[in-house]
């Protein structure tokens, strides 16, 4: 089996605003980045940082204007690394998440939020563990809590659950000591989707996707995308070693995000290389060649 993957190479600089470098995007909601923010679902903020800070700032608003993200990055390039307290907001201006990073990981307690405001999911992100039983499971559970605020979890963090949210998702089965154990029943309104899975001790050990239109898809915790060798920071030093900004475009103050599409065949080479959404010529040039460097995944 081969695997078809869309990456994107941000060639962009910092531009002068109030008084403070930054760089403004935009995004629709499927993640692709689009030239206007009438036609965005959603706009980016990256600020330099702070005179006490050496982490960037980055601000998401809805298209109304309303925040959607508020959080700290050790870089963007070629993807967001966060760091510190990022909190995210449902469009009514309520809380959605509260999470903890360190260099790009989420550690201690992390909070999810109902469309109301009402705490839906308490968690516990582990410090990294190379002797964890389950290398894969980052979390416990801590307490669940439906959108009225009734608790599921006892003080051992067991107890069931059944709970359904403000956009019709539902979810139900058991936790065991903060761990999701046995049969989980699941159901994505946006897709229209059933999952039924099955957990020990918090750990995937198999399940099945019933797609709408009555395709069953079977899968187990053994089935992982692709990934470059050394993971996101080793394929960051090696574009950023490697990428030149052409220099007309850059004259010319030229600059977005360039989506490559391309395959990772069975033995990890590359190969189907397209230019999935351009900038100009001379970016998507540029874009390409650097990710044609890759090694096998």
């Amino acid at each position: 089996m081969k695997y078809i993957i869309i990456f994107f190479l941000s060639l962009s600089f910092f531009s002068s605003f109030a008084q403070k470098k930054q760089n403004v995007y935009y995004f629709k909601n499927n993640g692709f980045e689009v030239q206007s923010r009438d036609s965005s679902d959603f706009f980016r903020v990256i600020e330099e940082p702070d005179s006490t800070s050496t982490y960037f700032n980055i601000k998401e608003y809805y298209k109304s204007g309303n925040r959607k993200m508020i959080a700290k990055l050790s870089s963007f390039f070629p993807s967001l690394k966060f760091e510190d307290r990022a909190i995210t907001f449902y469009e009514n201006g309520k809380r959605a998440s509260i999470e903890n990073f360190r260099d790009n990981v989420l550690i201690g307690s992390a909070y999810y939020y109902h469309f109301n405001g009402v705490v839906r999911e308490e968690r516990n992100y582990f410090e990294k563990d190379k002797n964890q039983l389950y290398p894969s499971i980052k979390y416990t559970v801590i307490q669940v809590v439906d959108s009225s605020g009734n608790k599921f979890l006892d003080t051992l963090k067991n107890g069931v659950v059944d709970i359904t949210d403000h956009y019709g998702n539902k979810e139900s089965g058991a936790y065991a000591k903060g761990f999701k154990n046995g049969s989980w029943k699941s159901y994505n309104a946006k897709l229209k989707e059933n999952y039924e899975d099955n957990y020990e001790d918090g750990k995937l050990i198999f399940g099945k996707t019933i797609e709408s239109n009555g395709n069953i898809i079977n899968y187990d915790e053994s089935e992982k995308l692709p990934q470059f060798v050394g993971g996101t920071n080793a394929l960051a030093k090696l574009l950023l070693g490697n990428l030149k900004y052409p220099e007309k475009a850059r004259n010319n103050k030229i600059q977005g995000n360039v989506y490559i599409s391309f395959a990772v065949e069975i033995d990890g080479n590359l190969s189907e290389f397209k230019v999935a959404k351009s900038v100009n010529e001379e970016l998507d040039a540029e874009a390409l060649r650097v990710i044609k460097l890759s090694p096998k995944w």
